[in-house]
Parts: structure tokens; sequence; C-alpha cells
């Protein structure tokens, strides 16, 4: 009989435990094992040395009347998401009271229930023809070092990728391979969509190999179908702060570089555009935690502001054609790019323990008119998290000690002027002697 893991996770290190008995009162003679592997089995080791090279045959020799013993085998098990795995054993033997050799067989089966890496995809539920789009997929929790993984993207004929971090493979731009995984790894990507039809599907796979030759196809882990609803305009915005088109998150002191693409996507001249940039912003007595007086814009756009409560405040910059003459009239497949830095304040102008909220926003509004009378449009806010400014910083001074050695003392300085952190965790590796 077969003993093991009826369930695994993907690339698991399964152990399986082959017990043989002769429950007869004569002994056996010439027995040996013979195991068929399942195909996404990878063997690692044994308990008894196996007689050939491929590791699946092992010698019994005789088996006395009412004994037995057992085999342990432990390799990793490969294979799809939901799909079954068996593992069939041969005993083959002589019986002291028969000439002909007998058979007995085993079958045990191992279902793949679960990838070894979660696999999260972070995207918009809408998007605008021509306007820069960003997917970010997470792969994370990995219950042990996996080996040989892929994550593929297939966004279909109307995407057009722009960057991604990390790149993808040279081989395959919409494929991104890790030889080993063991930690969290994020893949952002980018790119602009121009699908026919009112919606449009991306579908994301994470693969694995047995091995890093990868002469067969790779088997499915994950897979997750994302849905985009197309919007239908005249106009595409793309906002996008320090590079990202999606929320990320800031630290007091830190310089948000914006950057504002628009673009005639339709058939007929926009004219009279009015933009809006919106900043909302955790706020103390009335001021942003933004630095307003250090802001750079080429464009000198109007600055005004408000207050939206007690812990947050909204900035807004505006441009029309005064500013930019292009607004007052963008014909089509033209585009404009407003680019401008505001930071944030820090610790050394500031009194950041005042400031009790620590999210902001980024959104745009634009007027404009298409010879069938105003239009409004509205991107969905860019959620910024403003984490603490937390520094850290080693200080070694060397000197000679009484014993002519040399001495070090080291010291460790760590500074937060944002919010209260807790349970924080200092670990060294102290390296000689």
């Amino acid at each position: 009989e077969i003993t093991g893991a009826e369930q695994i996770f993907a690339g698991q290190l399964a152990h399986f435990r082959i017990r043989y008995r002769n429950a007869q009162n004569v002994s056996l003679s010439e027995a040996d094992l013979a195991v068929r592997y399942p195909e996404g089995f990878v063997f690692k080791e044994a308990s008894q040395i196996a007689v050939n090279e491929k590791n699946d045959e092992w010698a019994l020799g005789v088996i006395n009347q009412q004994t037995g013993g057992y085999l342990d085998i432990y390799g990793y098990l490969y294979g799809n998401f939901g799909q079954k795995q068996s593992l069939r054993v041969f005993l083959n033997y002589n019986s002291s009271n028969f000439s002909s050799e007998f058979q007995k067989v085993a079958t045990f089966n191992s279902e793949i229930i679960s990838s070894p890496v979660e696999m999260e995809v972070v995207s918009p539920t809408e998007i605008v023809a021509g306007a820069g789009v960003e997917f970010t997929v997470v792969l994370s929790q990995p219950q042990e070092l996996v080996k040989n993984l892929a994550l593929v993207m297939e966004p279909g004929d109307n995407f057009n990728k722009v960057s991604s971090t990390p790149a993808s493979d040279q081989a395959d731009q919409y494929q991104w391979s890790f030889a080993e995984l063991s930690d969290r790894q994020e893949i952002k990507i980018r790119g602009t969509f121009n699908p026919s039809e009112d919606k449009t599907e991306v579908k994301f796979r994470l693969l694995g190999w047995k091995d890093g030759q990868r002469q067969e196809d790779g088997y499915l882990f994950s897979e997750k179908i994302i849905t985009l609803a197309v919007l239908k305009t005249e106009l595409s915005a793309n906002l996008a702060i320090n590079g990202s088109l999606a929320d990320f998150a800031v630290k007091p002191g830190e310089t948000l570089n914006t950057s504002l693409v628009l673009k005639n996507v339709g058939s007929v001249a926009l004219k009279n555009m009015s933009v809006r940039l919106i900043f909302e912003t955790p706020a103390f007595d009335g001021r942003s935690l933004l630095d307003w007086q250090k802001l750079q814009d080429a464009a000198a756009g109007v600055v005004s502001g408000e207050q939206v409560n007690e812990q947050t405040r909204r900035g807004i910059i505006t441009w029309t054609a005064k500013q930019i003459k292009t607004l007052a009239r963008l014909d089509p497949n033209k585009e404009l790019n407003i680019d401008l830095a505001v930071p944030f304040k820090d610790a050394e102008n500031t009194d950041l323990t005042q400031f009790t909220a620590f999210l902001s926003s980024v959104s745009v509004e634009v007027k404009y008119e298409n010879g069938e009378g105003q239009k409004l449009i509205s991107t969905n806010p860019l959620k910024l998290t403003v984490n603490s400014d937390l520094s850290f910083e080693t200080r070694d001074v060397l000197s000679v000690n009484s014993r002519n050695k040399d001495a070090h003392k080291i010291t460790w300085l760590l500074a937060n002027n944002f919010h209260e952190l807790k349970d924080l965790e200092i670990s060294a590796d102290l390296y000689g002697d």
C-alpha cells in the first residue's frame, strides 16, 4: 500500500511511503519494487538505494513469511491547478510453492490544490482608448523557495506595451521569468489600449516548470482574467506621478514629479480647454503638507486652495489658453504634455507631528468644447499613502583598547518625525573574530 499527501501545492516536496508485507506462511523470493512516477514528479531521495539510474527500481530479495518492510520516496510534485497525479507501484515476486512470477499493483493519487505562490492583480476597471493604463501583479507568500516560475500576460491585439518593471524576457515582451522566488515580487506593466468594442479582457497566467530547461509547456499554477470596460470619449487624460499610473506610497520630503498627457483621440478639434489638477493632502491649521512655495511649473498655472475639513486641504492648479496656447485648440491625434513638480514638506521646516492624516489623492478635470457643446471629463483619483520618514543610521567609531586590539563603538540612530511607529525590530549580522 502507498501513503502520502492526498492534497498538495504545486512544487511541494512530497513524501510517499510504500509498505509491503508477506501475509503468507511461505517465503517470497526475487522480490522487487518498480515505481512509475507521476508525469510532474522530480525525484530527490529515497530511504534505500535504487538499482538503476532512474531511481525507480529496488531489489528486495527474499521476504520471509509474515514479514515486510517499507520504502520512503521524496520528490517535488508539479502539475496544473486541480490536476490529480498518480503514483503506481508494482511488487514482483516468486512464491516458493509456485514456479511462476506474481505481481501486486498499488496506486495513489495526489491532487494539486493550490499554487506555491499567491498572485494578485491590481488594475483599473475602466479604460479610455489611447490613455495610459498600469497593471500591478504581486507574487507573494511563497511557502518555500520556488524555482522556475514565469508570469505570462495575454492582453489581446489591442494593447500596446510601453514599459514594465522589472523588464520582461528578451524573447517575449509579455513574459517575466524568475529562476528563484523566495520573497514578494511586484511586476508593473504600463501601456495603452485601442479596443474596438465596449469591453476587453486581459489574462495573467503563473506558470512553473520542473527544471530550468523548460523543454515542455509549463504547468498552470494560477490564472486571473481581468475584464475592462471601455469608455467612449474624444479626449484621453493620462496622469502619472513619479512614473506611476497607479496608487503608491510616499514620505515627507519627497517630490511629486507630475506628468499630465492630454490627447485628442476623436475626429474633431477640441477647443477652449480648461485643465484643473487637484491635490488633496493632509493639513494642519489650514496649511497643506505640500510645500506650494517650491512648486515648479513652467506653464505657470493659477494656484488656488480650499479647506476640505480640519485634516485635509485641497490645492488646485488651473491652466487655460492664457497659460498654454495649445489649450485654445487641440486637433485630432495631437497631444499636450504638462509637467510640474511639488514636494511634500519635511521635518526641517515643519512640525510633522501635528499632521494626523496620511492619505492624499491627485486627480484631473478637463473642460472642452467639441462643436456639440461643453463637456467635462475627470480621471479617477491617484491615491498616495504618506508613510513615516523613519531614518536609520549606523555609526562606527574605531579605537585601540588596552590590549592593543581594535575596538569598535557602534551606534544606531533612529529618527521619526511623522507618525508614531510601534514594534520596530533591529537585527545585525556580525562577522569576524
